[in-house]
């Protein structure tokens, strides 16, 4: 049986970074970590998400005339159901600096980029794209052990969201055995520490993993 290893970084752009206009205390110290991934790691495939809005999108607070971390409550035009948004300050922006992928990252060569949040009403937090997709299909189809690693920023976000995602499509069509849905904390950085051992509980398809083995 063959074997595929797959690793997704999460939004590790200019603006999630300390510095940045929605930087993330502990953010830079994750890079080294994750560039001895991409070296060491013998993944077959590099995945890249990207946060890339537009100047007015429905998460910014200066959309709405708020403050950041504030939040408002908005119909889905798809569910017709309220829901609440949390509201960030300005970041990511397509074409900016911010959202552009920070250049101490290695290799970004190899990298399949994936966008994600284009739609000014989609608030973008989940990277599971058809990428993962046509990856975990072809697992099942010609019985390949897949492995998805997930790193980078943050955590209870964007990270958590994408993992999920992917963990729920795979156990939509029965492959849980033949694949793993990883999030490799060491390499991660949370907005809330305090609330991801709770956050992860409730999605047990996903591997968290806090120490590197």
């Amino acid at each position: 049986m063959s074997r595929v290893k797959i690793l997704t970084i999460v939004d590790v752009q200019n603006d999630f970074l300390e510095g940045g206009a929605l930087g993330v205390e502990g953010s830079k110290a994750i890079l080294p970590i994750i560039n001895d991934l991409i070296e060491h790691g013998e993944y077959d495939m590099i995945i890249a998400t990207k946060d890339w809005h537009t100047k007015d999108h429905i998460s910014f607070a200066a959309t709405h005339d708020k403050n950041p971390y504030e939040s408002i409550n908005i119909i889905n035009e798809e569910t017709k159901q309220e829901e609440t948004v949390e509201l960030w300050p300005r970041h990511c922006v397509a074409r900016t600096f911010g959202a552009a992928i920070s250049s101490d990252l290695i290799k970004q060569d190899e990298y399949i980029i994936v966008h994600k949040g284009e739609d000014k009403n989609d608030e973008g937090f989940s990277g599971f794209s058809y990428m993962h997709k046509e990856a975990i299909d072809n697992a099942r189809k010609h019985k390949e052990t897949l492995t998805l690693d997930f790193v980078g920023i943050a955590t209870d976000y964007c990270v958590f969201s994408t993992a999920k995602d992917t963990a729920e499509y795979v156990n939509s069509i029965g492959a849980e055995y033949l694949i793993s849905v990883n999030v490799l904390s060491y390499a991660c950085v949370a907005i809330n520490p305090s609330i991801i051992d709770e956050l992860y509980s409730t999605v047990p398809l996903v591997n968290f993993k806090k120490i590197k083995l």
